[in-house]
């Protein structure tokens, strides 16, 4: 778990360098973390190890987090009534939103289940 979480951040504060305030929105953690399989557990770890060096994570700009899951639910049993397969591509495709939005949605979904 860690050795992703180390590349992870790794990745991301490389790309904070070039930047003139120290934050990533939740959009860019998704592009970052793009079709790895990474566990709650792990996200939560790479955002507190990305606070604790005093990178902003998330902001003002974020976006409603359940409407997005709203979205990304309705359109997946959109897909399977249609006799599809709902995989975050397709959910993107048919839904109009970006895949790294999808990845978020779901995310979001892992965290919300946890008691």
């Amino acid at each position: 778990m860690a050795d992703l979480v180390t590349e992870l951040y790794e990745l991301i504060s490389a790309q904070l360098q070039s930047q003139a305030t120290r934050s990533i929105t939740l959009d860019e953690l998704g592009d970052v973390v793009g079709t790895r399989s990474i566990t709650a557990a792990q996200i939560e770890a790479l955002i507190v190890s990305l606070e604790d060096a005093g990178v902003t994570v998330g902001g003002d700009q974020e976006p409603d987090l359940k409407q997005l899951l709203k979205t990304v639910v309705q359109t997946a049993l959109a897909l399977r009534r249609q006799g599809g397969r709902p995989n975050a591509a397709n959910i993107a495709q048919m839904s109009g939103l970006s895949p790294s939005a999808v990845k978020i949605a779901l995310l979001y979904s892992e965290v919300i289940r946890k008691p």
